[in-house]
Parts: C-alpha cells; sequence; structure tokens
C-alpha cells in the first residue's frame, strides 16, 4: 500500500549519502571538532507527537529490493542493459553494451532508430524499477522503523472520509503514520533520513540535518 508518492521522498533521500557522510573537507574539520550528533531515535511532529524510531534490518532491505527485481526478470522488464553486435578490427563480430553514445549509427537510420527505441525501454523500466524498489523499502522502514500506537477512533475517522481501513495491522498502522502521525511530507522524509541513518549506524549533526531538508525542498 503507497499512500504518497514516495518516489520523489525517496529519490531525495538516495541522493544523501553524500550530505550523510559529508565532504572530504568537512570530516576533516569535524576530525579537528567534535560535533555533538542529532538524537535519532526519537521525532517530535509539529502537532507535538513523539514518536520513537529504531534501526531496520539492512539484509531485509537487500533482500527486498532484490526481490523486485526478480520480479522485474520474470515479467520480462528490460532492466538488464541491452547489446548491440559490432565489427572487431579482425572482422569478428561480438556485443557490446548499448548506451547513450552509441545510439546512432551514421548511415543506418533504421538501426539507429531500433537501438534508440531499445534503449528509451531500458531506461524507462529501469526508472519503474527504482521506484518499485524504494516504495517497498519505505514501506517496509515506516512499519518497522516507527514505534507507535493506531490509537481508538482512527478508524472511525478514516471511515468518516470515506476511506477504507485496512485489516492488516501493519497496512493499518501504516495508513496511521502516514495521514495522521505524520502529516506533511517533509515530516515522513525527516522521519525516513533519521531511519536511514540508524539503520547505517551514521550519526548526523543538525547543520547535516538541514542540508538534507534544504535538498528535499529543492
Amino acid at each position: 500500500m503507497v499512500l504518497y508518492p514516495l518516489a520523489t521522498l525517496v529519490g531525495a533521500c538516495a541522493n544523501m549519502k553524500g550530505v550523510m557522510m559529508g565532504s572530504k573537507a568537512g570530516q576533516k574539520r569535524r576530525g579537528k571538532k567534535k560535533v555533538k550528533g542529532v538524537d535519532l531515535t526519537t521525532y517530535t511532529t509539529q502537532k507535538g507527537l513523539t514518536i520513537k524510531l529504531m534501526p531496520v534490518n539492512r539484509l531485509t532491505i537487500q533482500m527486498i529490493r532484490s526481490g523486485v527485481r526478480a520480479e522485474f526478470r520474470e515479467a520480462g522488464e528490460p532492466i538488464a542493459t541491452p547489446t548491440y553486435e559490432a565489427k572487431t578490427v579482425a572482422d569478428d563480430v561480438e556485443e557490446l553494451p548499448l548506451d547513450a553514445k552509441s545510439l546512432e549509427v551514421p548511415g543506418d537510420e533504421e538501426e539507429t532508430k531500433r537501438r534508440t527505441e531499445v534503449w528509451a525501454a531500458h531506461q524507462d523500466a529501469l526508472t519503474r524499477l527504482g521506484e518499485e524498489e524504494q516504495n517497498r523499502v519505505t514501506r517496509y522502514q515506516l512499519i518497522e522503523g516507527v514505534d507507535v500506537e493506531v490509537p481508538d477512533g482512527f478508524d472511525a475517522k478514516m471511515e468518516k472520509y470515506g476511506i477504507e481501513v485496512p485489516e492488516d495491522p501493519d497496512d493499518r498502522r501504516l495508513l496511521y503514520i502516514m495521514t495522521t502521525a505524520l502529516t506533511t511530507m517533509q515530516e515522513v522524509f525527516d522521519v525516513t533520513i533519521r531511519l536511514m541513518a540508524l539503520t547505517n549506524r551514521a550519526e548526523l549533526t543538525q547543520e547535516m540535518l538541514e542540508a538534507a531538508e534544504a535538498t528535499f525542498r529543492s
């Protein structure tokens, strides 16, 4: 169950590796001066709700991603790098990986068109693969890493607005997290960044968090 366009969120998160690790110059400066890290185990929302956060299992995340890739391969999605045939100096034929620089074949419009279409289908498949991987990983992170209880009256509130509450306990709690506990995409992003850091045993300073927020807003 995906309640928000998580691809946007996790795309920003994927770009945060450099921010979380910091530049070499920044690491050198921090090596000279100890900077106090931010407490990542709790998060207080704009409404004043304090949420406990816990690290999740990195192996499970890897298995989730591998599972999605297996599904795409079984469905025949063109996620593998396409190839094209080329003649060598010895006049042999070999297969080479196709890339954006090898799409145009001078004097052969038909082959150029074929390569362009194959490349476009490959890029589209990779984009959808990345979105699906991250949607499932983010779902796992929020369900397993956010320690909250669904309060009484939540189901009635959702039903009042015509929103069907899932019977599955995890999906029900995810619905609560994404619609009530965290009310903005900024809060979802803040929590996800903290979960990533906890899982990878990284220490974030206030400076890093502010840089992450700026990246997300941009």
